[in-house]
């Protein structure tokens, strides 16, 4: 019985030191259980459509998390020589953190925790500011690479889920401002 060709991904490991764990993610979750241990609060939503909606949204997080790392799994991303713009950087310049983004949202939504819920938006402005300062270094890094793989590539949502055809500024950026 032959053997059926072994594809480029299935040969492809999964690199984990890719998989960076924003601290103020942790930050916020670890605040959250502190809080709630104090004080319990939860959303005001059903239990079970709160875990019909917020369960497959940790789901798409970690698939999208794991797209990413995939995607990445041949270079080491801290000291990168070349920029990643397939896989999942072809679709958002930052999937490992969007993912993370999905994933605490959806745990909040999935647990009901107001506290989570709370926790996630001032861990989300602070994970923004260090987005920020990245995309800055990697612009220094590789220039005109960068800045034309910016120009193709948003920053968290897909370009096919944008409204406006071309360039779709993010939010936050002097474009989308004026």
């Amino acid at each position: 019985m032959a053997q059926a060709a072994e594809s480029p991904l299935s040969r492809t490991r999964w690199r984990w030191g890719n998989v960076p764990l924003p601290e103020t993610y942790l930050m916020a979750i670890a605040a959250a259980v502190v809080l709630h241990r104090r004080r319990p609060l939860r959303l005001r939503i059903d239990q079970t459509i709160a875990r019909r909606l917020g369960w497959p949204v940790v789901l798409a997080g970690l698939g999208l998390i794991a797209w990413a790392v995939r995607s990445a799994a041949q270079i080491d991303i801290d000291r990168s020589s070349q920029l990643l713009t397939s896989g999942a950087y072809g679709v958002i310049r930052h999937p490992m953190y969007c993912g993370w983004t999905l994933v605490i949202a959806g745990s909040a939504l999935g647990t009901r925790s107001a506290w989570l819920a709370c926790s996630a938006v001032p861990a989300a402005v602070l994970l923004r500011r260090e987005i920020l300062r990245e995309e800055a270094a990697l612009e220094d890094a590789f220039g005109p690479q960068y800045r034309a793989y910016a120009d193709q590539v948003n920053r968290f949502v897909p370009r096919s889920l944008t409204s406006e055809p071309g360039r779709a500024p993010d939010a936050g950026t002097p474009e989308a401002s004026g």
